[in-house]
């Protein structure tokens, strides 16, 4: 065993500064330590594992091994069995205030990149009419998820929404899209004069950003987006563009779950309608 002055001494040490050099020698001393009791167990008796010499598993004598860390590197990480697709059930280590504790995946908030999908549509939604004054929903069965859970934004997210499908309108009457998160407004199209279309596609493009969180009154979330369709007089092609931020009532400390909807004003009747078949969400920041 080297003294503490042989070993702060030896050349890979020389360039190392002295609060470094005594972590190694308290490491270089547990390992000694570790050494000794291995060779002499306490009561005699041989351990119920072998210690591979690279240090970084543990084979046990039916031939299973038990993986180790060492100094918080694990270069054998590539031999664990492979893990099949997470269900929630599994359990996953964190540390919360120097304490390390166990919990599942849905309780993680984490992502692989910025950009990924939230929600796809794979279905149509049922026909809105004018008919149904009180507006009806744009959204068909997907898969996916439309909410955010309690604290899930960040200051600086952003998303971006795509939704198709096909309107008839009589002209003049007006239609009216918006997205809730129950009953607090995130985005809005404001009132379109909509001229004469017959089965006609149209699409709708919303940007989100998250520009403050908090709840009410300190949140905010700043929308930008188009409406697009083609009318039938002369073919023409209409693009609506338009601008909502809410700092009011807008809250990231509650859950929040999107719902599109769409409302046709008093006066429109069942020859106005509008369904979606596609409608596609996704974070881009």
């Amino acid at each position: 065993m080297l003294s503490w002055n042989q070993y702060k001494s030896l050349n890979e040490n020389r360039n190392l500064s002295p609060n470094v050099i005594q972590k190694k020698y308290h490491i270089y001393l547990g390992k000694l330590e570790l050494e000794q009791f291995l060779k002499n167990p306490i009561g005699g008796s041989s351990l119920p594992y072998l210690l591979q010499e690279d240090g970084f598993y543990l084979l046990q004598e039916d031939g299973s091994k038990i993986y180790v860390l060492i100094m918080g590197y694990d270069k054998r990480i590539s031999e664990l069995p492979q893990a099949g697709s997470v269900d929630g059930t599994e359990l996953f280590a964190v540390v919360q205030g120097d304490v390390t504790k166990d919990t599942t995946s849905t309780n993680l908030n984490y992502v692989t990149s910025n950009n990924y999908g939230l929600f796809n549509q794979t279905g149509s939604s049922v026909p809105v009419s004018g008919s149904t004054n009180n507006g009806g929903s744009l959204v068909g069965g997907g898969v996916g998820t439309l909410s955010v859970p309690a604290n899930g934004f960040k200051k600086g997210d952003a998303y971006e929404l795509i939704m198709s499908g096909y309107v008839t309108a009589q002209n003049n009457h007006t239609l009216d899209i918006h997205i809730d998160a129950d009953t607090i407004r995130l985005a809005d199209t404001g009132i379109i004069t909509m001229a004469s279309t017959d089965n006609r596609v149209w699409k709708l493009t919303i940007n989100f950003s998250i520009n403050g969180i908090g709840s009410a009154g300190t949140a905010m979330i700043q929308t930008v987006g188009t409406f697009q369709y083609r009318k039938d007089a002369s073919d023409a092609f209409i693009s609506e563009i338009f601008e909502f931020h809410n700092d009011t009532s807008f809250d990231t400390t509650i859950d929040n779950t999107y719902e599109e909807e769409a409302n046709w004003a008093g006066g429109s009747d069942d020859g106005d309608a509008i369904y979606s078949n596609l409608f596609t969400l996704k974070k881009t920041f």
